[in-house]
Parts: C-alpha cells; sequence; structure tokens
C-alpha cells in the first residue's frame, strides 16, 4: 500500500515541507512517484519515519539520524539506551530543582525576614546536599527541609565550638561536654534519626573541602566534639566505676567509638532491609560491636556488667547515639545468635 506525500502528513503531524526536506537530506526517500509526479511512500517509510521523530523527541541531531538508522552509526539499542540515562538524570535535577524552589517558597512564607548572605548561604547549603543527596533523602532530613532555623542554629553552635577550640578550652571541661551533647542531639534530630545520614555526612566533611568550608565544620572541630561528646558520656559512667576501672575506660573509650558512625548507619540500613540478624553481614556487625565493647572493658565482666547497668538506668546516655531501643533489640539478638554458635 502507498500513501501519498499529503496523507503521510496528516497522519503524523509533519508539514509536507518537513518531509521534502528529509528527503532533501537524504533521510526520508519517497518509495516512487506518480505519473504527475507527486511523492508516494511505503509502510517501510512509515516506520522509518516513525523512528526518525522518535529519535528527534530524544534530542538527536537530524545529521546523525540518518548514520543511525542506515547503520553506521553503532547499535541503535545502545544509543537509546545512552539517552534513557541522560533524560533519567535530567529528570533527576529537575526534581531538585523543584524541590529546592519548594523549600524556598517555605522559607518566604514563614515570614522570616532574611539578608542577603542568608540567601547565599542557603543556597550554597543546599546545593552542597544536593551532590551527595537524593531527593527523597532530602525529604527525611530537618537539616535540609527547614534550612532557615536550622542553618542558623547549626551556626552558632558552630561559633560556639569555633571559639572553645581556639580558648584551648579542654574537650572535658563542662563547656565542651555541654555543647558536645547538644551538637550530637541535635545532629541525631536533624538526620531524621536517620545514622547512614549521619555516617555520610562525617565521610563528606572528611573528603569535600568544598562541603567543610561552607558548613564551617572542620575535621579537628568534628574531632574535638567527638571528643568532647565521649566526655559527656564519661561524665554519666564515672559515679559507677572504681577509680581504675574509670581511668581504664576512659583511656580507650574514645579510639574505641571511632568505628561508630559506620556501625550504627550498617546496624540501622540492615534492619530496616529486612536482614536477618543471622546473616554473615549483621554477624559481622555484632562482632565489630562485641570488638569495641571488649576494648574500652578490656574484656573484664565485672567492668561489662556496670556498662550495662548504666545504659539501663540511665536512658540519656544514648541521646545522640542514634541507638533506638529498636536497634538495641536488632543488635542483641545478632549477638545471641553469634554466641549459640560459638
Amino acid at each position: 500500500m502507498l500513501f501519498q506525500v499529503g496523507e503521510i502528513a496528516q497522519k503524523t503531524g509533519l508539514t509536507i515541507r518537513t518531509l521534502h526536506h528529509y528527503e532533501e537530506i537524504g533521510l526520508l526517500v519517497p518509495t516512487a512517484r506518480t505519473d504527475a509526479g507527486y511523492r508516494l511512500y511505503n509502510v517501510q517509510c512509515l516506520e522509518r519515519l516513525t523512528q526518525i521523530q522518535m529519535l528527534r523527541q530524544v534530542g538527536v541531531k537530524l545529521k546523525d539520524i540518518g548514520e543511525i538508522l542506515d547503520g553506521q552509526s553503532g547499535d541503535m539499542a545502545q544509543m537509546l539506551q545512552e539517552r534513557i540515562c541522560s533524560l533519567s538524570e535530567q529528570i533527576k535535577q529537575a526534581e531538585k530543582l523543584r524541590y529546592r524552589l519548594e523549600q524556598l517558597q517555605l522559607q518566604m512564607r514563614t515570614g522570616n525576614v532574611l539578608t542577603q548572605a542568608d540567601w547565599f548561604s542557603i543556597l550554597e547549603m543546599m546545593s552542597m546536599y544536593d551532590k551527595y543527596f537524593t531527593p527523597k533523602e532530602l525529604e527525611q532530613m530537618p537539616l535540609y527541609t527547614d534550612q532557615t532555623l536550622k542553618n542558623q542554629a547549626w551556626q552558632q553552635r558552630v561559633a560556639t565550638v569555633k571559639s572553645l577550640m581556639q580558648e584551648g578550652v579542654a574537650v572535658d571541661s563542662e563547656q565542651v561536654r555541654q555543647i558536645s551533647a547538644e551538637w550530637m542531639v541535635a545532629l541525631e534530630r536533624d538526620t531524621g534519626g536517620n545514622p547512614e545520614f549521619f555516617a555520610r555526612l562525617n565521610k563528606i566533611h572528611l573528603s569535600d573541602n568544598e562541603f567543610a568550608a561552607s558548613s564551617g565544620i572542620t575535621e579537628e572541630m568534628i574531632d574535638y566534639v567527638a571528643k568532647g561528646f565521649s566526655e559527656h558520656q564519661l561524665a554519666i559512667f564515672k559515679p559507677y566505676l572504681t577509680a581504675s576501672q574509670f581511668a581504664f575506660v576512659k583511656e580507650h573509650y574514645f579510639e574505641s567509638g571511632k568505628v561508630w558512625p559506620e556501625l550504627i548507619a550498617g546496624l540501622y540500613t540492615a534492619k530496616h532491609a529486612g536482614i536477618s540478624p543471622e546473616s554473615p553481614e549483621v554477624q559481622a556487625l555484632a562482632q565489630t560491636w562485641l570488638t569495641m565493647f571488649n576494648q574500652f572493658t578490656g574484656g573484664d565482666p565485672e567492668l561489662q556488667e556496670k556498662i550495662r547497668q548504666i545504659y539501663r538506668e540511665n536512658p540519656v546516655i544514648s541521646q545522640g547515639t542514634w541507638m533506638t531501643p529498636e536497634i538495641g533489640q536488632y543488635l542483641f539478638e545478632a549477638l545471641t545468635r553469634s554466641f549459640t554458635q560459638a
């Protein structure tokens, strides 16, 4: 069956001039012509035209389409896959932009008066977070979704810690213990209680100088706060322990706890993924926890029981650690399986 150029134009929505242009560049050549010179196209021409339109819609240039359809430009399926990936990335960026605009709109609706510096700071931090978190993840992170209030609060915390560091205030001082505990509790809240976000933010601040510069949080500051938070917890331990026990724990507590961000993130992720406590993955995490526990207790059963008592009687000690009763139970089940299998 043959179709005249007018019929093709009507069926496809293309203009006759466009079809003539396709013929001129050799992209779509008519099958035949009538005695009067009218162009005729067969079904194969329609199929080719469909492919031309599809490729045009995904942004392929006319000069490249002919080579693709004639098999001169490699695998068409591969080319389409590349275009799909490109479009997926464009969609991802568009979603980020929409979410960012929604957040800015929300800030404007709150009635807070923002200076030009505030706006630039908010936009800069949004851009930084966009590099490392998906739109869905950002929706779960109050640190990002409430930029105005959180940004101001965190700027104040960073300024306070920076001042204490410059003054050389010891990490076991009451001032540093207090601001460090406040910092960690706020960070737990502002990451939506997701320790995977906490671990990721730690890595980002240590590896991305631009991100660290935007937040004002340096590697030295992270270390200072971590030590201050350890001292905050040690102050809770002290009344329960003998002098020698406390000295041992104090000597080893901070170093052994360096595995905590990755450990709690791993437990959280595994639990929420429905992975069994008996799985090799979770058993490995349980062993990491046990090694940490033995390091700062020296494997002393009496000291370990005192530590367990401290945690039972002082729920506040878990604040700012991302350890919830649910994750604690999950870890307990993994440890129980580990001891049973041993």
